[in-house]
């Protein structure tokens, strides 16, 4: 049976089909339009051109056409798909999210999400209108990702200076395989820094400031 049934077929199922057909062995146009039911090279062409654009296949040598083997294997992502340090924290998978909760986690003063807000410069009004919200942390963090700064690299260092290596060995559980490497390899070095300190812990049990800038 024809594995085009019709022209109003969804063309990338049409085109997955012709990338299918190339799995075995190298074609030329007209041998694949045979194959998925076509009647010549140019009911494929633009399928072939446009996988070829995917990194999916290509000529070698014209005229036949064999699948690369690339972009379109599973579980790879393509390279422009990647994180990497200079992404924008809105542009960042749903998953972040899950990462962001680790904040309300109870830990030292100085290691929790209003620090966070206060390095990167939020006053303490600021502040405050973020704790009377739900969840004061995503409020910050959907509040800062609006501003050119808010970068995974900013949200990284931030996370190294807070000594906060269960967010950033969050971050790596979570996204980790989505970043290019050396956004990886740079998260990596950061993760090894000291836990941070319980809010039971210390010495006196006194609260450590949380760093603002002034209204």
């Amino acid at each position: 049976e024809p594995l085009f049934r019709s022209a109003a077929m969804d063309a990338e199922g049409m085109k997955e089909k012709v990338l299918q057909a190339l799995t075995d062995e190298p074609l030329k146009a007209a041998q694949i339009a045979k194959k998925v039911g076509g009647t010549s090279g140019r009911d494929v062409n633009k399928h072939l051109y446009a996988l070829e654009k995917e990194g999916k296949a290509k000529q070698a040598p014209p005229p036949l056409w064999v699948a690369t083997g690339g972009p379109s294997q599973p579980n790879s992502t393509p390279q422009s798909s990647l994180i990497s340090l200079e992404t924008p924290i809105r542009d960042l998978p749903g998953t972040f999210r899950e990462v962001v909760n680790y904040m309300n986690v109870g830990i030292s003063d100085s290691a929790s999400w209003k620090t966070f807000a206060g390095i990167i410069d939020y006053s303490m009004k600021d502040i405050a209108m973020f704790e009377s919200k739900s969840d004061g942390p995503w409020t910050v963090i959907t509040d800062w990702s609006t501003k050119a700064e808010a970068t995974l690299r900013r949200f990284i260092d931030v996370m190294a200076e807070m000594k906060r290596a269960d967010i950033l060995s969050g971050l790596d559980e979570r996204l980790g395989e989505k970043m290019v490497p050396e956004a990886r390899s740079y998260l990596k070095e950061k993760m090894q820094v000291p836990s941070p300190v319980s809010e039971s812990a210390g010495s006196d049990g006194g609260e450590s400031p949380v760093p603002t800038k002034e209204d």
